[in-house]
């Protein structure tokens, strides 16, 4: 199956017309018709109805051309990420990151892309979400570690690896020693979380996650971020519920345990804007996507 093939496939599609089709690609209608007939025994299936007025596309048909598109799209830009990898020099991308994403996770990238690629220097921002969605849509971020949801059409991310809430708990609290704690535990206790004014997802998450487990929490909302919950934690101001990335983050007198019914968090995601993929965001996004999560486990 040829590259020419499935163009000559593209433009017929989007013309539905022989006549049209061959104006378009400048050729000569019966060559055009060969070869749309050759591609049809290749793939073992008749991809136009034909009668004396019109062509339609068959259901064989239907499902070839958006793959088609999709596989002459990315021949398209060969040319570009070949020239890239051959001449790019050393660079440095700008990368924004939430808090809980400084501890776990940017370190194995920037150890693993120093591996892979020595020559791009990666500068970090630590940000909110905001913050970050401001610097990315004005240039000054290329790419952004953050918490969300939902995003626009001009939007390229990838997901890092699925993560769920654990507790951090005291170390002289009853609870840090009973390896897995439920839910419903917490229900008397006090809760430290990352504050809403900056993290108003994850806020809302474990919220409604104790309302899906059957209490409304008591909450001491003083932390702007994930690991800045874990000194709180030590000073024996409650018990603070945390990504499991934060569980890389060790603090005498802090235990990790895991939470029942486990509930996943707000995806992390590396965020980039279409018109700023290249290369060297191609490589960051991989690394975001394979990176392990740190298990939660009590320490005690």
């Amino acid at each position: 199956m040829s590259l020419t093939r499935l163009k000559y496939f593209v433009v017929v599609a989007e013309e539905l017309s022989f006549t049209r089709a061959s104006a378009r690609l400048h050729i000569s209608q019966p060559p055009l018709t060969q070869q749309i007939r050759t591609l049809e025994r290749e793939v073992n299936q008749e991809l136009f109805k034909r009668s004396s007025r019109r062509i339609s596309l068959t259901p064989a048909g239907e499902a070839l051309l958006p793959e088609a598109r999709r596989i002459l799209e990315r021949y398209q830009r060969l040319p570009g990420l070949l020239h890239e990898a051959a001449t790019e020099s050393t660079r440095t991308l700008t990368v924004g990151c939430v808090a809980s994403a400084v501890i776990g996770l940017v370190p194995q990238i920037l150890c693993e892309l120093g591996r892979a690629n020595p020559r791009v220097a990666v500068r970090i921002q630590e940000a909110g979400v905001e913050t970050q969605m401001d610097r990315l849509r004005s240039g000054d971020l290329d790419a952004g570690l953050l918490r969300v949801r939902e995003l626009g059409e001009e939007w390229f991310w990838v997901d890092a690896a699925p993560e769920y809430y654990c507790a951090a708990v005291p170390i002289s609290h009853p609870l840090a020693r009973r390896g897995v704690v439920q839910w419903r535990e917490l229900a008397d206790e006090v809760l430290v979380i990352a504050d809403r004014s900056r993290a108003s997802l994850e806020f809302d998450t474990v919220i409604a996650a104790c309302s899906k487990n059957g209490f409304t929490p008591i909450v001491v909302a003083e932390a702007i971020s994930g690991y800045n919950i874990i000194p709180l934690i030590a000073g024996n101001r409650g018990i603070g519920i945390v990504p499991e990335r934060v569980s890389a983050f060790k603090m005498d007198g802090v235990a990790y345990c895991p939470l029942s019914p486990r509930i996943a968090t707000v995806p992390m995601r590396l965020v980039v804007r279409k018109n700023k993929i290249d290369a060297s965001i191609n490589r960051l996004g991989e690394l975001v996507r394979t990176a392990s999560v740190p298990l939660c486990r009590s320490e005690v």
